[in-house]
């Protein structure tokens, strides 16, 4: 049987650190869950479908572009990732 996999400590821990912070936890918690948690309390989403994976892809996927192509995103590519990834995950059928 294989090893699990370890998970690695952030690559910037201040950056991490900071970010949690001095941006998510005032706020409540990320974009994603937070936005994800609303639409729950008003029957809009499952609440079963929040999980601590569904509630992080937004901005993982932000990160994962920021990381693979050294850029921000562009005006287009959070919507795309909303209706590619955040809502088919959350239990809607892609646009």
């Amino acid at each position: 049987m294989a090893e699990p996999e370890r998970q690695q400590p952030p690559a910037y821990p201040e950056l991490a650190e900071a970010l949690y912070r001095d941006v998510f936890d005032p706020r409540g918690g990320t974009f994603t869950s937070t936005v994800l948690r609303h639409y729950a309390a008003n029957g809009r989403v499952d609440p079963r479908r929040l999980t601590p994976i569904t509630t992080q892809i937004g901005e993982a996927m932000v990160f994962k572009l920021l990381i693979d192509l050294g850029r921000a995103p562009t005006p287009d590519e959070p919507a795309a990732i909303v209706d590619e990834v955040i809502l088919p995950a959350v239990g809607f059928p892609l646009p």
